[in-house]
């Protein structure tokens, strides 16, 4: 049955006598919800996460990194927490969003590229001992380490040598104030922007 059987086109009308029987009384309450249009307009696909009905990438791309938010979000009650902890950081939003991407390793760290089947050399640039991961260029390059060794997280971190982003993030979480967490977040930010910015250098030579 298709939904046109349902319709009375005369009448611009649910069709009473076709619903009745074809549905319970609780679905049929809910479909006479759905008002009719009075004009005959031929059948269409609407994509309704745009405005203007029309699919593109970008919404696509939105829609889809949204649900991999609420998924991971959802994942269980202790990431919950962090993920609550996270949105609520006093830092800006490009700060949360690269944060939330450096937990789900989806930055583009030379480890996370050669990965992907990018030909390129994957240690780290800057200092050459280790392969380029998310953690290494961050928290665990010799440069990173010279930050992070004038601030109050050097030390926590060299015990945390190893660990996931998520799990060193998710640590710091439960155990230093808000602002603390803030500020750890924009100094890994900085760490990143630097990093890049030297990379962009070096490759463009």
């Amino acid at each position: 049955m298709m939904v046109a059987d349902l319709i009375d086109n005369v009448r611009h009308r649910w069709n009473l006598d076709k619903l009745e029987e074809s549905f319970l009384e609780a679905d049929r309450e809910l479909i006479l919800t759905i008002p009719m249009s009075l004009r005959d307009w031929d059948d269409c696909l609407v994509w309704h996460f745009d405005k203007r009905g029309t699919y593109n990438v970008k919404s696509g791309y939105k829609l889809a990194v949204g649900e991999k938010m609420r998924d991971v979000s959802s994942g269980s009650s202790q990431n919950g927490e962090w993920w609550k902890t996270l949105w609520n950081l006093n830092v800006p939003p490009k700060v949360k969003i690269f944060t939330w991407k450096i937990c789900n390793e989806v930055i583009p760290s030379l480890s996370n590229l050669f990965n992907r089947k990018i030909p390129l050399n994957p240690y780290c640039g800057r200092c050459g001992d280790e392969i380029e991961s998310t953690g290494h260029a961050l928290f665990w390059c010799r440069q990173s380490e010279q930050v992070w060794e004038m601030t109050l997280f050097g030390e926590r971190l060299c015990l945390l040598k190893g660990l996931g982003c998520l799990d060193v993030l998710r640590w710091f979480s439960t155990r230093v104030r808000m602002k603390d967490l803030s500020l750890l977040a924009m100094i890994t930010w900085g760490i990143w922007t630097d990093g890049t910015s030297y990379r962009m250098g070096k490759w463009g030579k």
